[in-house]
């Protein structure tokens, strides 16, 4: 059935009753990260398919009531930054408020891995930027972690020929 695959939510308050399955994003869907807020927010992060070798990172949003998914992607899949039919790997963060932040691969033009941010404010989100501005080696692991207070760290181990290095 073409109209099942996407990112399909249920929620429940008690453990017991569960609200009927409802889909938020159509589609094919990569690398799906989800995080609640100890206020009854929740976000997600994720890569979508959305078109023939093409893979954008898109966010969503629910303000306890209901999903909002971005329309808009943070990262278009014919951006220079993206590498057209490969996820960026997103990894999400919230924080205690509900705000959030996701790091992700980004590609410098000699196609080597540099570290991504945007931060996620209330239902809005920042333009993204680049962490790690050497072009000339990639990253390997990167991760994004947040307080109670939305106050949030990216961490990420920087590849050279030699050695690799915590920043």
């Amino acid at each position: 059935d073409a109209t099942l695959p996407g990112v399909w939510v249920s929620h429940s308050s008690d453990g017991v009753a569960w609200t009927p399955p409802q889909q938020v994003v159509p589609g094919t869907i990569f690398d799906l990260q989800l995080g609640v807020a100890r206020n009854g927010v929740a976000r997600m992060a994720f890569s979508r398919q959305t078109g023939t070798n093409q893979v954008g990172l898109f966010t969503a949003y629910f303000d306890k009531t209901a999903w909002t998914a971005d329309p808009n992607p943070v990262l278009a899949p014919d951006s220079p930054y993206t590498m057209g039919a490969y996820s960026s790997n997103p990894q999400l963060a919230i924080g205690g408020t509900g705000d959030g932040i996701v790091v992700f691969d980004e590609y410098d033009d000699n196609t080597e891995t540099s570290v991504g941010v945007v931060n996620l404010i209330g239902s809005t989100r920042t333009a993204p930027r680049v962490l790690d501005t050497n072009t000339t080696d990639g990253i390997s692991d990167r991760y994004a972690a947040m307080n109670g207070n939305s106050e949030g760290v990216v961490v990420w181990s920087e590849n050279s020929s030699s050695s690799s290095m915590t920043m």
